[in-house]
């Protein structure tokens, strides 16, 4: 079956954080590309892959995201809260990691449609499509219409005019939640799914956490990564990668998410062994090769 067989598509799907601690050090390094992975630096990426092993990812609503806007109309759709990933292959992942941070954290697909997250469907204003014709027919969305979020505008026109499939280029995925989502999700019975997704402030020693880092703003929800679909990490640089290696902490959390093979264990299908396969770690520099 797998003779010969070339994916276009990468299996792996990859959240990246880390813009604000870029652009801290240096503003222009989306533009420049050129931002030094220091002592520093190296601390904060060391210190935001503890809290993404800890708690998991942050789910953050963002009020622009409520709004559609098309031929010069703009639309309400449901405000949820939202996690991100890219299915870019690792050799071209460079300009997106310029724009979002330089952490990369990876799953397999299964990982998102196990929290009914899925492919963006991207539009080009002005021209009407079977998704948006229902959708602006009534101007502003019903609450169950959920779909809306996976939405979004393929392209953008630069300072001189020329049109870029900028959004397009990205192959966004996401993970959606809400209260709303929550209710339905209950109502229909599928409330096993909610248990995927948390309360930011619910999540054990996280307030504490984001005291201490002195942060003024925290997610609704937190998308915990305790799963065998966890694949990947993507260190900003090579030194970052060496240090995470011989982090105790770093390597104590990736253990108690992706335990060690018991002996005289068989795991021969590849859903079972998931659970011990430990995530492949590289530096942003070698995605370059894949």
């Amino acid at each position: 079956m797998y003779k010969n067989y070339r994916p276009i598509h990468s299996d792996f799907i990859v959240h990246w954080t880390g813009r604000d601690i870029d652009q801290a050090e240096d503003p222009k390094w989306n533009e420049t590309h050129s931002v030094k992975t220091n002592r520093h630096v190296t601390h904060l990426y060391l210190d935001r892959l503890k809290s993404i092993l800890k708690f998991g990812l942050w789910m953050t609503t963002d009020e622009e995201e409520s709004y559609i806007k098309y031929n010069n109309n703009t639309y309400k759709r449901p405000l949820v809260a939202r996690t991100c990933f890219t299915e870019l292959k690792l050799s071209e992942v460079r300009n997106h990691a310029a724009n979002y941070g330089r952490l990369g954290i990876g799953f397999k697909r299964l990982f998102i449609f196990n929290r009914l997250g899925g492919p963006m469907s991207y539009y080009m204003g002005g021209r009407d499509n079977w998704f948006l014709l229902p959708f602006l027919d009534h101007g502003n969305c019903r609450a169950n219409e959920v779909f809306t979020n996976f939405l979004k505008p393929m392209a953008k026109r630069s300072e001189d005019g020329t049109l870029e499939y900028k959004f397009y280029d990205e192959s966004e995925w996401r993970i959606v939640y809400s209260h709303d989502i929550e209710n339905y999700l209950v109502e229909h019975e599928l409330d096993k799914i909610c248990n995927y997704f948390v309360k930011a402030e619910k999540v054990p020693g996280f307030n504490e956490y984001i005291t201490s880092c002195g942060l003024e703003t925290k997610p609704d929800y937190i998308l915990p990564i305790r799963s065998k679909w966890f694949s990947m990490i993507i260190y900003p640089s090579l030194g970052c990668k060496v240090e995470a290696e011989a982090d105790q902490e770093i390597r104590s959390l990736i253990n108690s998410i992706k335990c060690t093979k018991q002996p005289n264990s068989d795991y021969t299908e590849l859903a079972g062994a998931e659970k011990h396969s430990k995530p492949i770690e590289i530096n942003l520099d070698s995605c370059r090769h894949f």
